[in-house]
């Protein structure tokens, strides 16, 4: 479902583009991505006060929650395979619908959970759900904003952390009103909300409005169809001889060393998944930075507590601590939204200097215990926390605007497996030195394998250009 532009001429001679709404239904849009992720994930903060004490009679309360949770991220993440597939074939309300009855299914299931394996099945079943919701959810998003993009998904992390702030109270009240099946029903019935977000996608093309466009802005499309920007929506998607005539040089290459049966059938996995974007040095820069800093950014959220409490902090003064932690990143996400308003900023510079001064702070973090020191300094790492939370997805509607149902579910898998592997790396580094502290670190140098690499392609890019 690629952005697709038109172009009109009235008996004046003048040409005209079909753009995206940036308002209007498109609010309605903002609306059901802000819903989809609180169907998907915010219920999965109380895990452990649903399910806790029932895993606990089990046997292991810890390495069961461990394992459940593992096994959703891990199917969210590399569900992006068959999204990128289905979104190829079918509308995003369709592939949407589709994943929320899957999550549906999956939540009402839970409600008979009697061993862990059966709830590793049911949360297998909703990752899949949820891994196919939000790509969905999310191209509906990047084809009804051009301008407001920034600020749309700022206000898209307002509505989430809002709702994140009052789950845990609601959540208290049903475990006391109706135990830990009956508040197994209650999300498995607020999980229905999911279907109602996604028949709320409608196409976009039905709300674009016509805007006039100059002869220069449709020569400079002309002579640099990969300028990014406004100009970035006249793209056609189509190759150029030279490329057509490099491809079928590789495939002779192939065709020379594996069979002809052999070569069709990468041919058609590679053409059904779309996996050529993987050529692509920038889009594999710019996927793996992404996934490593919000990799890093999720793993030190959950590090957090065991790395206080490993300072000696008290149950009060942690509490404290997070309660300023989690206000701060509700204001960091408001005031990127007003930012986001005002200027004109790519979502990819945000991350990069966003992330740069996230590994400053987190350096700092480690050098000492103080309370206020430490108080301060989560403040202002949450503060940033927008600088990923809310701009990852845009980072790929700005540079492949065009492809963006392929390019985000292709993140996606990237990011199950950079997840998997931090999330096993983290452990081995705990077990070997016994210290959260070096556990920072490490999420630390994730950061760091961002900021590197992205500049590096940057000043690359722009000493060529500069025909250095």
């Amino acid at each position: 479902m690629a952005r697709s532009t038109n172009f009109r001429r009235n008996h004046s001679n003048k040409k005209y583009e079909m753009v995206p709404p940036d308002g209007g239904w498109g609010f309605v849009i903002t609306i059901a991505v802000a819903l989809t992720c609180i169907v998907g994930i915010v219920p999965a903060s109380v895990f452990g006060a649903v399910f806790g004490p029932f895993l606990a009679s089990l046997g292991d309360e810890t390495s069961a929650t461990t394992l459940i949770t593992g096994v959703f991220n891990t199917t969210l993440f590399l569900s992006g395979l068959p999204a990128n597939h289905l979104l190829q074939k079918y509308t995003y309300r369709m592939v949407g619908l589709f994943g929320a009855v899957i999550l549906f299914v999956g939540t009402f299931l839970t409600i008979y959970a009697n061993s862990v394996a059966y709830m590793v099945c049911t949360y297998c079943i909703q990752g899949i759900g949820f891994g196919l919701m939000f790509p969905s959810v999310m191209s509906a998003f990047n084809e009804y904003f051009r301008s407001k993009q920034t600020v749309m998904m700022s206000l898209v992390q307002v509505m989430i952390g809002s709702a994140g702030i009052i789950w845990p109270t609601i959540t208290s009240k049903l475990l006391q009103e109706y135990g830990f099946r009956g508040t197994a029903m209650v999300f498995s019935a607020f999980a229905l909300n999911g279907i109602l977000a996604m028949l709320t996608l409608q196409p976009a093309k039905w709300h674009y409005k016509r805007k006039e466009i100059s002869e220069e802005e449709r020569l400079m499309f002309v002579q640099n169809p990969e300028t990014p920007g406004d100009n970035q929506e006249f793209a056609l998607e189509r190759k150029t001889s030279e490329e057509q005539r490099k491809e079928s040089s590789d495939i002779d290459k192939i065709d020379s060393t594996y069979g002809k049966e052999e070569v069709k059938i990468r041919k058609s996995i590679v053409q059904a998944l779309d996996l050529d974007l993987f050529k692509d040095p920038v889009y594999v820069n710019l996927s793996i930075g992404t996934a490593m800093a919000l990799t890093s950014d999720v793993l030190f959220l959950y590090i957090i507590p065991a790395l206080l409490e490993s300072y000696g902090f008290e149950k009060s003064n942690l509490t404290f601590v997070l309660t300023i932690f989690f206000t701060a990143d509700l204001i960091g996400k408001v005031l990127l939204g007003i930012a986001g308003a005002v200027f004109q900023i790519p979502s990819r510079y945000i991350v990069l200097v966003g992330s740069m001064f996230v590994i400053t702070l987190r350096i700092a973090y480690t050098l000492h215990s103080s309370f206020w020191w430490i108080t301060i300094l989560s403040a202002m790492l949450a503060l940033l926390r927008c600088t990923i939370q809310t701009t990852f997805p845009l980072v790929f509607s700005e540079r492949y605007g065009n492809r963006f149902p392929t390019a985000f579910s292709l993140f996606m898998v990237v990011c199950g497996v950079v997840s998997l592997l931090a999330g096993l790396l983290s452990g081995v580094v705990k077990k070997l030195t016994g210290s959260d502290t070096m556990v920072v670190h490490l999420l630390t140098f994730m950061y760091a394998c961002c900021t590197i690499p992205w500049g590096i392609e940057l000043c690359i890019e722009r000493l060529s250009k500069k025909g250095v």
